[in-house]
């Protein structure tokens, strides 16, 4: 019996940086974590989107991307001690 070969195309994210929670600036009014790209606008992380697994910020400007090294444990007790 033939079967069509199926291929699945993932596309690659190249991340610029790396970053930690403690690298971030808290932004408690938006709910946000923010971190300056180099290009002079800035990197968004909002906790909604961190809290459902999303570790990957894109420049507004740029399109550079970053990526955030955090457990989710660790974040939870951040949020709660501020």
């Amino acid at each position: 019996r033939n079967r069509p070969s199926l291929r699945v195309r993932m596309s690659t994210i190249v991340i610029y940086e790396q970053v930690h929670l403690t690298d971030l600036t808290y932004v408690k009014e938006e709910e946000c974590f923010t971190f300056p790209c180099p290009c002079g606008d800035t990197f968004t992380f909002y906790i909604e989107d961190l809290l459902e697994g999303n570790r990957i910020a894109t420049c507004p400007s740029c399109s550079l991307n970053i990526e955030l090294l955090v457990d989710i444990n660790d974040l939870q007790s951040y949020l709660q001690t501020h």
